[in-house]
């Protein structure tokens, strides 16, 4: 029985020691995507534990401490993955242990290396102290003009039923942050209003605030065909942009989203959209030439697409020439009601 037990008593620590790397101090570390080496210790499994002590940053004290932080670095899945408390940074390039400072380069000849002040569990504190509390999805490691840059994509919960992906750069020198994009996006039982003025998106009368004051929204809407679309719309010099599958229609009007349909607002009236821009799209080509302008407006009771586009012809039948048409189409049916051409392509074949 004790011969047994010793047995059971030496696998565990076997596997402790296997799921565990033991934490050294004082070592050169290089690892790259495929290996990692490091002075008078042995490597196993390509991970590595260690003591390192970041140099201060007088700029930011309260993130940045020359206290020491325990980082387990990687390699894996031709990556180099470095850790602290739990969260994780992921990189294309070198990274090195040296005099218990941490450092990222771009080659392996270490000629331009950058110290990492900011460890990847910093990194993700000092985004939560701008935009509040998050849910990381991916952090990138990479040097981007000349910095030590973490992209860190994270989402936020902004309100019941809707969430915001936010997008980030944390500098690994002096931890500063800026916020590279924000999509919001909204479930279909969330009914909103959205403004190309003002407060961009309202609940109820309730203002939505985003983390950046130009968010991009995303949502779900039944289209004419009764298939589902993800909708984008942003906010441009006034207008709102309606995008479906990269094409866009521009508007001045408010929009509402309820109940996953889309619609245009005029004095407290709503009007249906049930085409989206890239079926308008589709449709006027295949009569009326190449599509250059598409805008979506109220008329006559009823959204209407306002629809330009450019058809190569024949003037005479023989001089090759550009002819600008414009068409009218009715948004919720996606009927083409008016397509008016200049009064010289009676003159014109093909």
């Amino acid at each position: 029985m004790k011969a047994y037990n010793a047995l059971i008593l030496a696998t565990l620590c076997l596997s402790t020691s296997l799921a565990q790397p033991t934490i050294v101090s004082a070592v050169a570390i290089k690892a790259t995507p495929t290996s990692i080496t490091a002075s008078n210790t042995d490597v196993a499994n390509n991970t590595i534990s260690v003591n390192v002590r970041p140099s201060n940053s007088s700029a930011i004290p309260t993130l940045i401490s020359a206290n020491t932080a325990e980082v387990t670095i990687s390699a894996v899945d031709n990556a180099v993955t470095i850790s602290t408390e739990g969260v994780s940074a992921s990189t294309a390039g070198i990274i090195e242990v040296d005099d218990d400072r941490v450092y990222i380069a771009e080659t392996e000849d270490s000629t331009n290396r950058k110290e990492l002040r900011v460890l990847p569990s910093t990194a993700v504190a000092s985004v939560e102290a701008v935009i509040g509390v998050v849910s990381v999805a991916t952090i990138d490691l990479d040097i981007i003009e000349e910095q030590p840059t973490y992209t860190i994509k994270s989402v936020k919960n902004i309100s019941q039923g809707i969430s915001e992906e936010v997008e980030s750069n944390v500098d690994a020198e002096a931890g500063s942050v800026s916020i590279t994009s924000s999509l919001i996006s909204i479930n279909p039982g969330v009914s909103v209003r959205l403004n190309s003025t003002g407060d961009f998106v309202k609940i109820n009368n309730e203002v939505i605030n985003a983390t950046t004051s130009n968010p991009t929204i995303s949502i779900s809407a039944v289209s004419s065909d009764s298939t589902t679309k993800q909708v984008i719309i942003q906010r441009a010099s006034g207008a709102l942009k309606i995008k479906t599958e990269n094409i866009e229609a521009v508007t001045t009007r408010e929009v509402k989203y309820d109940n996953s349909s889309l619609y245009l607002i005029k004095e407290q009236e709503q009007y249906l959209i049930s085409v989206t821009p890239d079926v308008v799209k589709e449709n006027i080509e295949s009569t009326a030439g190449t599509v250059t302008n598409i805008s979506v407006d109220v008329a006559e009771d009823k959204a209407e697409y306002q629809v330009r586009s450019t058809k190569t012809t024949n003037l005479f039948g023989f001089i090759p020439i550009n002819m600008t048409v414009n068409s009218k189409v009715n948004a919720e049916s996606g009927e083409i009601t008016s397509v008016n051409k200049p009064w010289w392509s009676f003159l014109t074949i093909g």
